[in-house]
């Protein structure tokens, strides 16, 4: 707010150390990375905040910054947190809330596009795996199903947004928005679990 929205960032480049979320076990590595990405979900407090300053203070913002401020708030926090969810359920629910809709031209059309753009996708994506095997070699003693997997994990991504990276999202912004919980109650560490890799 007082820098009326003139602030710009600097990208600084330094080495970092990024691991995946790993636990004891395989149930306790998804119940962690749920509680991790729920405490991401409270990062969204920033879009009220943001928000009540603009049109608070909107005298202090020119309306071309106010719109580009908008525009990044909705991609960050609302399209890219439920561009999955519609575009799988989007046409379903869609002939849920008006059932003449299923007999249009539209509804018709627009479903068969959305399948070959899918396809081609999917399609797409296996020659960036190989070629991503290519620059990261997969270590040499996978057993056959490790390799499927590897192929497969391309295609559950898409799985994966529609529960780890949609859910604990919802919750939180629910959550924040009913004031049903505090902050700190929801804080969660990601525990830090160090493998035994000799363990079979």
């Amino acid at each position: 707010v007082r820098s009326k929205g003139t602030f710009k960032s600097q990208e600084v480049y330094i080495p970092t150390y990024n691991d995946a979320v790993e636990n004891e076990s395989f149930v306790k590595t998804h119940v962690s990375y749920y509680k991790q990405q729920h405490r991401w979900g409270w990062g969204s407090v920033n879009v009220a905040i943001t928000m009540a300053s603009l049109f608070s203070k909107s005298e202090k913002f020119p309306i071309y910054r106010r719109a580009f401020m908008l525009k990044n708030i909705f991609e960050y926090q609302v399209w890219y947190m439920t561009v999955v969810f519609i575009l799988s359920f989007g046409l379903i629910i869609m002939g849920w809330l008006s059932p003449s809709y299923q007999f249009t031209v539209l509804a018709y059309n627009l479903q068969r596009a959305l399948s070959y753009i899918f396809a081609i996708i999917t399609l797409t994506n296996i020659p960036i795996v190989i070629f991503r095997r290519q620059l990261s070699p997969v270590p040499k003693n996978w057993k056959w199903w490790r390799h499927l997997l590897d192929f497969a994990e391309t295609f559950l991504v898409t799985v994966n947004m529609l529960t780890f990276g949609f859910i604990p999202y919802v919750q939180a912004q629910t959550e924040m928005m009913l004031g049903l919980a505090k902050f700190k109650r929801n804080f969660y560490v990601t525990e830090k679990v160090k493998m035994d890799k000799n363990k079979k």
